[in-house]
Protein backbone atom coordinates (compact mmCIF):
# COMPACT_ATOMS: atom_id res chain seq x y z
CA UNK A 1 0.00 0.00 0.00
CA UNK A 2 1.32 3.44 -0.88
CA UNK A 3 2.41 5.80 1.91
CA UNK A 4 -0.42 8.28 1.26
CA UNK A 5 -2.97 5.45 1.56
CA UNK A 6 -1.39 4.28 4.82
CA UNK A 7 -1.68 7.84 6.13
CA UNK A 8 -5.33 7.89 5.07
CA UNK A 9 -6.02 4.68 7.01
CA UNK A 10 -4.23 6.12 10.07
CA UNK A 11 -6.26 9.34 9.82
CA UNK A 12 -9.51 7.38 9.67
CA UNK A 13 -8.49 5.52 12.85
CA UNK A 14 -7.67 8.82 14.60
CA UNK A 15 -11.04 10.29 13.64
CA UNK A 16 -12.90 7.41 15.29
CA UNK A 17 -10.51 6.80 18.18
CA UNK A 18 -12.37 8.42 21.05
CA UNK A 19 -14.54 7.25 23.93
CA UNK A 20 -17.30 9.62 22.79
CA UNK A 21 -17.37 8.12 19.28
CA UNK A 22 -17.48 4.59 20.71
CA UNK A 23 -20.25 5.41 23.15
CA UNK A 24 -22.34 7.17 20.51
CA UNK A 25 -21.99 4.24 18.11
CA UNK A 26 -23.00 1.62 20.67
CA UNK A 27 -25.48 3.56 22.79
CA UNK A 28 -28.66 1.94 24.05
CA UNK A 29 -30.72 5.09 24.63
CA UNK A 30 -33.17 6.35 21.99
CA UNK A 31 -31.80 8.21 18.97
CA UNK A 32 -30.96 11.82 19.70
CA UNK A 33 -30.45 13.28 16.24
CA UNK A 34 -30.92 12.61 12.52
CA UNK A 35 -27.50 10.95 12.14
CA UNK A 36 -28.32 8.51 14.96
CA UNK A 37 -31.73 7.76 13.46
CA UNK A 38 -30.13 6.98 10.10
CA UNK A 39 -27.55 4.74 11.78
CA UNK A 40 -30.35 2.88 13.59
CA UNK A 41 -32.22 2.38 10.30
CA UNK A 42 -29.04 1.10 8.70
CA UNK A 43 -28.54 -1.34 11.59
CA UNK A 44 -32.07 -2.68 11.16
CA UNK A 45 -31.62 -2.92 7.39
CA UNK A 46 -28.43 -4.94 7.74
CA UNK A 47 -29.93 -7.45 10.15
CA UNK A 48 -33.32 -7.72 8.48
CA UNK A 49 -31.62 -8.54 5.16
CA UNK A 50 -29.15 -11.12 6.45
CA UNK A 51 -30.37 -14.65 5.88
CA UNK A 52 -29.17 -16.62 8.88
CA UNK A 53 -30.88 -19.84 7.77
CA UNK A 54 -28.09 -20.76 5.36
CA UNK A 55 -25.43 -20.81 8.10
CA UNK A 56 -23.98 -24.21 9.00
CA UNK A 57 -25.67 -26.16 11.78
CA UNK A 58 -22.54 -25.92 13.94
CA UNK A 59 -21.90 -22.58 15.55
CA UNK A 60 -20.78 -20.27 12.72
CA UNK A 61 -17.90 -17.81 12.94
CA UNK A 62 -18.26 -14.21 11.76
CA UNK A 63 -15.85 -11.32 11.23
CA UNK A 64 -16.95 -7.72 11.78
CA UNK A 65 -14.46 -5.50 9.93
CA UNK A 66 -14.39 -1.92 11.20
CA UNK A 67 -16.39 -2.96 14.26
CA UNK A 68 -15.88 0.27 16.23
CA UNK A 69 -17.48 -0.34 19.63
CA UNK A 70 -18.98 -3.68 18.67
CA UNK A 71 -22.62 -2.92 17.92
CA UNK A 72 -22.84 -5.41 15.03
CA UNK A 73 -20.50 -7.85 16.77
CA UNK A 74 -22.87 -7.93 19.74
CA UNK A 75 -25.90 -8.44 17.46
CA UNK A 76 -24.16 -11.41 15.84
CA UNK A 77 -23.48 -12.90 19.27
CA UNK A 78 -27.15 -12.44 20.14
CA UNK A 79 -27.88 -14.65 17.10
CA UNK A 80 -25.66 -17.39 18.59
CA UNK A 81 -22.85 -16.64 16.14
CA UNK A 82 -19.28 -16.49 17.40
CA UNK A 83 -17.91 -13.17 16.24
CA UNK A 84 -14.55 -11.44 16.01
CA UNK A 85 -14.44 -7.67 15.66
CA UNK A 86 -11.49 -5.75 14.24
CA UNK A 87 -10.80 -2.05 14.01
CA UNK A 88 -7.78 0.23 13.72
CA UNK A 89 -9.04 2.56 16.46
CA UNK A 90 -8.01 1.36 19.94
CA UNK A 91 -10.45 3.24 22.21
CA UNK A 92 -13.62 1.85 20.58
CA UNK A 93 -12.07 -1.63 20.80
CA UNK A 94 -11.45 -1.16 24.51
CA UNK A 95 -15.04 0.04 24.90
CA UNK A 96 -16.31 -3.00 22.97
CA UNK A 97 -14.24 -5.52 24.90
CA UNK A 98 -15.68 -4.19 28.17
CA UNK A 99 -19.30 -4.44 26.98
CA UNK A 100 -19.53 -7.23 24.42
CA UNK A 101 -18.81 -10.92 24.89
CA UNK A 102 -16.67 -11.42 21.78
CA UNK A 103 -13.06 -11.32 20.67
CA UNK A 104 -11.73 -7.95 19.52
CA UNK A 105 -8.43 -7.23 17.79
CA UNK A 106 -6.70 -4.08 16.63
CA UNK A 107 -6.06 -4.77 12.97
CA UNK A 108 -6.45 -3.20 9.56
CA UNK A 109 -8.78 -4.41 6.83
CA UNK A 110 -5.79 -4.14 4.51
CA UNK A 111 -3.90 -6.93 6.33
CA UNK A 112 -6.35 -9.33 7.97
CA UNK A 113 -4.53 -11.46 10.59
CA UNK A 114 -6.48 -14.68 9.98
CA UNK A 115 -5.95 -17.96 8.16
CA UNK A 116 -7.54 -18.56 4.78
CA UNK A 117 -11.18 -19.63 4.78
CA UNK A 118 -11.78 -18.96 8.49
CA UNK A 119 -15.15 -17.18 8.50
CA UNK A 120 -18.66 -18.24 7.51
CA UNK A 121 -19.83 -14.63 7.52
CA UNK A 122 -18.00 -11.33 7.04
CA UNK A 123 -19.66 -7.97 7.58
CA UNK A 124 -18.12 -4.65 6.70
CA UNK A 125 -20.47 -1.79 7.53
CA UNK A 126 -19.72 1.95 7.18
CA UNK A 127 -16.10 1.39 6.22
CA UNK A 128 -15.43 0.87 2.53
CA UNK A 129 -16.38 4.40 1.48
CA UNK A 130 -13.27 5.66 3.30
CA UNK A 131 -10.88 3.90 0.91
CA UNK A 132 -9.46 4.86 -2.45
CA UNK A 133 -9.96 2.33 -5.25
CA UNK A 134 -6.51 0.77 -4.90
CA UNK A 135 -6.94 0.27 -1.14
CA UNK A 136 -10.47 -1.02 -1.64
CA UNK A 137 -9.07 -3.65 -4.01
CA UNK A 138 -6.62 -4.80 -1.31
CA UNK A 139 -9.40 -4.96 1.32
CA UNK A 140 -11.67 -7.02 -0.94
CA UNK A 141 -8.79 -9.42 -1.69
CA UNK A 142 -8.17 -9.82 2.04
CA UNK A 143 -11.85 -10.53 2.64
CA UNK A 144 -11.94 -13.10 -0.16
CA UNK A 145 -9.00 -14.88 1.48
CA UNK A 146 -10.58 -15.22 4.94
CA UNK A 147 -14.16 -16.08 3.97
CA UNK A 148 -15.03 -19.76 3.49
CA UNK A 149 -16.22 -20.97 0.08
CA UNK A 150 -19.95 -20.38 0.01
CA UNK A 151 -19.62 -17.90 2.88
CA UNK A 152 -21.79 -14.82 3.23
CA UNK A 153 -20.52 -11.23 2.82
CA UNK A 154 -22.53 -8.19 3.86
CA UNK A 155 -21.29 -4.74 2.81
CA UNK A 156 -22.91 -1.39 3.34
Amino acid sequence: MKDNNQKRVENIAKAYDSFNAAEQYNRSNPSANMFDKLRDKEFLAVFSNLDFDWLPSKKPLALDIGCSSGRYTMALGNRNIDAVGIDTASIPLKYASERVNAKFLRASATVLPFKKETFDLVICIELLHHFTDDVLEVVLEEISDVIKPGGYLSLM
